[in-house]
């Protein structure tokens, strides 16, 4: 049986399904115009690291949203406030509450070594990532490029870390690899002391 709840944040606009279905609810299409636009259920897209999203649109301004996270607010308790999700049988394309669980990301990482037999030890995945303003001015710290995504909803910070196409911001802001920012940093200690007479 399909259960509908209120998308969290979205409540009366969008709902979110058990089976992981998201739909607009119907209204009108606006406040003197009495022509109603029905219930419309959205088509979801695929990001590069294969978790499905939507746009949702409130206040005239558009979010993507992560379907599975969607689905975990709506219908799964997190009473220990754990911040990511995983998919139990590792298929991020299955977002139906049965396959849903709330983790820490050191659960995350155990359950991609221990259950799903994924090697991340030399995946770029599990490198911490920095977060600074324009300004070169640390913000924070993130265990992975992953788990940056998911708190400030930016999706292009893999392409700054990475230099692509010389891009040097994401969101409004810079981000490096804490290893590569450290070697650039000892690199520019090691010129100075060099140059000391």
């Amino acid at each position: 049986m399909e259960i509908w709840k209120d998308v969290i944040g979205y409540e009366k606009i969008y709902q979110v399904s058990n089976t992981g279905k998201v739909k607009r609810i119907g209204t009108y299409k606006n406040q003197s115009n009495k022509e109603w636009i029905s219930n419309r259920i959205l088509k979801p897209a695929i990001k590069k690291n294969r978790y499905m999203f939507v746009g949702l649109s409130k206040d005239g301004k558009v979010s993507s949203k992560h379907i599975h996270r969607l689905v975990a607010e709506a219908f799964i308790p997190n009473p220990f406030n754990k911040s990511t999700v995983n998919h139990k049988d590792g298929n991020r394309s299955n977002n139906t509450v049965e396959n849903l669980e709330w983790a820490t990301y050191l659960e995350n990482n155990i359950h991609s070594i221990k259950v799903l037999k994924r090697d991340t030890k030399n995946s770029s995945d599990s490198r911490p990532v920095l977060q600074f303003d324009k300004q070169g001015n640390f913000i924070k710290e993130y265990p992975s490029m992953r788990e940056a995504q998911r708190q400030t909803g930016i999706d292009a910070i893999d392409k700054v870390c990475n230099h692509v196409k010389y891009r040097k911001t994401a969101g409004g802001y810079k981000w490096e690899y804490k290893d590569n920012y450290n070697k650039s940093v000892e690199t520019i200690e090691t010129t100075s002391d060099d140059g000391r007479e």
